[in-house]
């Protein structure tokens, strides 16, 4: 099975974040979330792939809204790593990874 994953600007400058085309979150760039927000969020789930979409920023800035599609990409291919490995995923793999993927961008 396959879980659309797919994050969007919205006119006050958040990012819209959707999953299976229901909006699940909505976060501005002032806010942070922990590695158990975002696998609640994507609803992790064994044997799921996760397909990423990156929708159009409208009015939130373009390269805070590329960062958080690049950070969204790149846990969603670590999810279908996982699953295709037979790992076992946990929010602690997710926080690595966020952290891993902050520390390549300093």
């Amino acid at each position: 099975m396959e879980r659309q994953v797919k994050i969007e600007g919205t006119s006050v400058g958040s990012i819209a974040i959707w999953v299976d085309g229901t909006s699940v979150k909505e976060v501005t760039f002032d806010q942070n979330l922990s590695a158990d927000e975002l696998f609640s969020i994507l609803a992790f789930e064994k044997g799921l792939t996760y397909k990423f979409e990156k929708g159009e920023p409208k009015s939130a800035t373009q390269s805070g809204f590329d960062a958080f599609a690049d950070l969204m990409g790149e846990i969603c291919k670590a999810l279908n790593d996982a699953n295709s490995s037979g790992k076992e995923m946990s929010s602690a793999d997710i926080e690595e990874e966020a952290d891993r993927l902050d520390d390549e961008e300093r």
